[in-house]
């Protein structure tokens, strides 16, 4: 009987474990169109109709309940360059990471927020020998 309790909590704690975090989407910039494949500068936002992220099938806003709830990932890939991304000209972005591929992003503007290390995500990836240029806060 106590051996069977324990498989039950230790089940229970696993399960609770499993759910507790649930995956971000991984949305690839897209500001032209073709599914991520190029490079390019644009606007980082969450206008209506600023349709630039790529979710693997179509094209999409970067959606965020609210600018320090990030729902999503971003990934800049592409060829080496020379890109300007601003940030949404009002207020801040939330991002569960940002993963950068390619050289010669500069993000400018408003701040990108990050989850806080706590939580487990908030990472920032910059492929190996590649570089890009923040000239916003990362918070």
């Amino acid at each position: 009987m106590r051996i069977k309790s324990v498989l039950s909590l230790l089940g229970i704690f696993c399960l609770t474990l499993a759910t507790g975090r649930a995956s971000a989407a991984q949305l690839t910039w897209d500001p032209n169109g073709n599914g991520g494949a190029t490079s390019a500068g644009g606007n980082w936002d969450v206008t209506g109709g600023n349709t630039v992220w790529w979710n693997g099938a179509s094209d999409v806003i970067w959606a965020e309940t609210a600018t320090n709830n990030a729902t999503s990932g971003a990934i800049f890939g592409g060829g080496d360059g020379a890109y300007a991304i601003n940030i949404d000209a009002t207020t801040q972005v939330a991002a569960t990471n940002l993963q950068i591929n390619n050289s010669g992003y500069t993000f400018s503007g408003n701040p990108i927020y990050f989850p806080t290390a706590a939580t487990g995500v908030g990472d920032l990836a910059v492929a190996a020998g590649k570089t890009v240029t923040f000239n916003c806060n990362l918070t």
